[in-house]
């Protein structure tokens, strides 16, 4: 994944141009796990999104999966997110459904088998500790227990090479934070491309590809990761 040069714009209210990402520059190799850190409203989630191809750079060179993306690509952009988990910061899930109904039903839209879903649901919502959870309606869950079954669904997905994570931890207490971080390390050790937003100071202990988002602009921090 190459982005160089990405410049993000909106026109406020006033009618005025407001630049939220300036010149952002990184380059991240398959099956690396990065990390965005910086204070709130610096553009650490625009930056995510412009990744995901949710939003659009004003200008730049966008490069994911081998494939250069423009606004004008469309017809590329099915197939770019078919390989992409993305985890939103406050996930939007159904109401009136099932935990684990809700699992097996994004499982095999995303084109995952009976059998197979019947294997891995189980051993993730176990790793994730929301296994009790199963029969509960997703809109009598916390806020947490709503973050860790967003995440479960994105990790099932088939196919994924990407996995985009805004603050998988923000709703967290201290025990399943390490929950989250453990899976996740061990979806990017099979090969995934890890790439989260986050204020866990934690990150500093998972990976040396640590990037600081400021003011619209991005800079490498290298953490001291064994």
């Amino acid at each position: 994944m190459n982005l160089e040069n990405i410049k993000y714009d909106i026109v406020t209210n006033k009618n005025q141009v407001k630049s939220i990402l300036q010149e952002v520059h990184l380059v991240v190799e398959e099956g690396e796990f990065h990390a965005i850190v910086g204070p709130s409203g610096s553009g650490k989630t625009t930056w995510l999104q412009n990744i995901a191809t949710f939003l659009h750079p004003t200008s730049g060179k966008r490069i994911i999966f081998g494939e250069e993306l423009t606004p004008e690509q469309s017809s590329k952009f099915e197939i770019i997110r078919s390989k992409i988990g993305y985890l939103h910061q406050a996930p939007y899930l159904p109401k009136n459904i099932k935990v684990l109904k809700y699992l097996e039903l994004y499982g095999s839209l995303s084109g995952i088998g009976l059998t197979t879903l019947e294997e891995r649901i189980p051993e993730i919502m176990l790793e994730l500790q929301i296994e009790e959870l199963k029969n509960n309606s997703l809109s009598k869950l916390s806020g947490g227990e709503k973050q860790r079954v967003a995440l479960a669904s994105q990790i099932l997905k088939k196919n994924i090479s990407l996995l985009l994570l805004d603050e998988p931890t923000g709703s967290l207490d201290y025990d399943n934070c390490q929950l989250v971080w453990n899976l996740i390390e061990r979806i990017n050790k099979t090969g995934t491309t890890v790439i989260v937003v986050t204020h866990d100071i934690t990150i500093k202990s998972k990976t040396r590809n640590i990037h600081s988002l400021d003011n619209g602009k991005l800079s490498n921090k290298k953490s001291k990761k064994n």
